[in-house]
């Protein structure tokens, strides 16, 4: 047991030794071993250890992940702030984003990117042009704001420029790029801030680039939004702004 419990810290390293200070470098610019220091952040040397992360998700070009102290970090591509750090500097390494403590989940678009936290609350940032962050605006952001009227979400997922969550209650909400309908609430309208699907009791939700799909409490899948290849699977090639078996 003993062997193990050992294991498990030298794999762990960068979360048990850095847990609650952001991974930040010593004043002296030192780290712990098999990290070194970049701009005041320590990360890993080759070869990579694991970093204890919980969920991790891609977007276009960019990716963000959770680590178990429930900091969330991203890298790659960054021209619309879509890394949270509050730049848009590329980054080929993973950066912090800003502010975000006690996530459970994350999710990357084309050029935005969400979280939730332990507390049910979504934050966005990013690419903003359709309304994707969710905070009532169109303005873009390099660090990451409340997504408005969500609290309690227990599932978090992110198209191509819109996101959803299932709420405590089984309802869906959905904001974002509308020109398919796959905010679900009958409209082709973009929505800045969360928008009632028009769907029954649901007990997961997924979106796609344009497309969003949920299982209803009694098993029965139902997907809305683009459809140009038949990928709502409801027997035709025409987009559906409202939820379909």
């Amino acid at each position: 047991m003993r062997a193990i419990w050992l294991v498990i810290l030298t794999a762990c390293s960068l979360n048990v030794d850095y847990t609650g200070t952001n991974y930040q470098c010593n004043p002296d610019g030192s780290c712990p071993p098999d990290f070194e220091c970049q701009d005041m952040v320590c990360v890993p040397t080759d070869p990579v250890p694991p970093a204890c992360s919980q969920d991790v998700s891609s977007g276009a070009a960019h990716a963000c992940a959770v680590r178990n102290d429930g900091t969330v970090w991203c890298w790659g591509a960054n021209s619309s702030g879509q890394l949270g750090d509050g730049t848009v500097t590329d980054s080929d390494v993973p950066v912090q984003v800003a502010s975000v403590m006690k996530a459970v989940k994350v999710g990357a678009g084309d050029q935005s990117s969400c979280a939730l936290t332990e507390a049910g609350e979504v934050f966005c940032w990013g690419s903003n042009g359709s309304g994707q962050l969710g905070d009532g605006t169109n303005t873009d952001n390099r660090t990451p704001v409340q997504v408005r009227d969500v609290s309690g979400a227990k599932q978090l997922t992110v198209g191509a420029a819109h996101a959803c969550v299932l709420k405590s209650d089984n309802t869906i909400a959905c904001w974002g790029s509308n020109q398919d309908g796959q905010i679900g609430d009958g409209s082709t309208t973009a929505r800045n801030s969360p928008t009632a699907a028009m769907i029954g009791a649901a007990r997961s939700v997924t979106a796609g680039s344009d497309i969003t799909c949920a299982v209803l409490m009694d098993g029965t899948p139902q997907c809305w939004g683009e459809n140009n290849d038949g990928e709502l699977g409801v027997g035709d090639a025409n987009p559906h702004p409202m939820p379909t078996t």
